[in-house]
């Protein structure tokens, strides 16, 4: 999944703070794939959110 997003978006899907970035995984979600970037058809980010959230 993480790679996926990546390759859509081109960042991480989650935000990583100051944190370790196992804590970052377990304790926040991804971030929706939209609010990363405007630039993603609404198809596919609606297909990448029904299948991997």
């Amino acid at each position: 999944m993480a790679c996926l997003y990546v390759m859509i978006t081109g960042y991480s899907p989650r935000n990583l703070p100051d944190q370790d970035p196992f804590l970052a995984v377990l304790q926040n979600d991804a971030v929706p794939v939209p609010d990363r970037t405007s630039a993603i058809p609404q198809p596919l980010a609606t297909v990448y959110r029904s299948r991997f959230n």
